[in-house]
């Protein structure tokens, strides 16, 4: 007898009228300290965020591209400290106003001075997969230092990267995935423990790595105890 599980539930995004949201989680890693010549050549980033070895204050800009070109006006959160502060995002486009290639690209701020700030990194992520759908859960995207988010089709900032010797992450959050979409079977002792040491490698594989690194999570879509996923179509 088929589960609930065995069943693939899916809403066209074209269906919700509803404004798509995103949650800016914690950045982690370790940005390179400004050097001297760089503070002379601009010395108010001394007074910078960065050059603070408590860690910096930081400003996040959210952006939806489409087909290199912006689609709205960026969204900000609030000014917000280095360490783990959770943060919903509204961004100004319903799911049923998203094109295909929807683009999401993040650039992370610093101030320098009463009025400059300056990039601290970026990272672009598309909001439907490869198999047109949209991204669901909790992902660690890759900050590339010192420049805004690219959000052109080619993106020079792609928050989804291989490393060569990080492959088990990799392979570790497709597991994730295919546990949260209820295609492997729940023991509930297991999956904690399991869960658990999944976390413990990626913390380690991340503390370890040169890269920073920004956790972001993706709503997700539930009614009457089953779990949605938003597919893409465009109404005639």
């Amino acid at each position: 007898m088929k589960t609930p599980d065995d069943y693939f539930h899916c809403v066209y995004s074209s269906c919700m009228d509803i404004n798509v949201q995103i949650k800016i989680g914690p950045l982690k890693g370790i940005h390179p300290v400004p050097e001297y010549d760089q503070i002379l050549a601009n010395p108010m980033i001394k007074f910078s965020g960065l050059y603070d070895k408590t860690g910096a204050d930081l400003m996040v800009e959210c952006q939806i591209f489409s087909g290199g070109r912006a689609l709205v006006l960026p969204v900000y959160t609030s000014h917000r400290a280095h360490t783990p502060r959770n943060q919903w995002i509204n961004l100004p486009l319903t799911f049923s106003d998203l094109p295909r290639d929807a683009m999401l690209a993040i650039t992370l701020y610093d101030c320098v001075g009463a009025t400059a700030r300056l990039p601290v990194g970026g990272t672009t992520i598309s909001l439907f997969s490869k198999h047109g759908v949209f991204r669901q859960g909790m992902m660690d995207l890759r900050v590339w230092p010192d420049c805004a988010a690219d959000g052109s089709s080619q993106s020079t900032t792609p928050g989804k990267t291989c490393h060569h010797g990080k492959k088990q992450v990799t392979q570790l959050g497709k597991l994730a995935k295919k546990h949260r979409e209820g295609h492997l079977p729940e023991v509930d002792w297991m999956d904690r423990l399991a869960f658990s040491k999944m976390e413990q490698i990626k913390e380690a594989e991340k503390r370890s790595s040169d890269y920073l690194y920004l956790t972001v999570e993706f709503p997700e879509v539930t009614k009457d105890g089953n779990r949605y996923s938003v597919v893409f179509y465009e109404r005639d």
